[in-house]
């Protein structure tokens, strides 16, 4: 019981790591995107 407990939380943890850096990752690139996009129509 406390075993699968301890997975479950180190589970969650895995996961909402994984969210942060893809988030962040994706707001990056849309940023780069949005650039290039603005040096492009300038």
């Amino acid at each position: 019981m406390y075993n699968l407990f301890t997975k479950q939380v180190h589970f969650v943890q895995k996961n909402y790591f994984f969210e942060l850096t893809f988030s962040s990752t994706s707001m990056f690139y849309r940023a780069i995107i949005q650039i290039i996009i603005m040096e492009s129509v300038g």
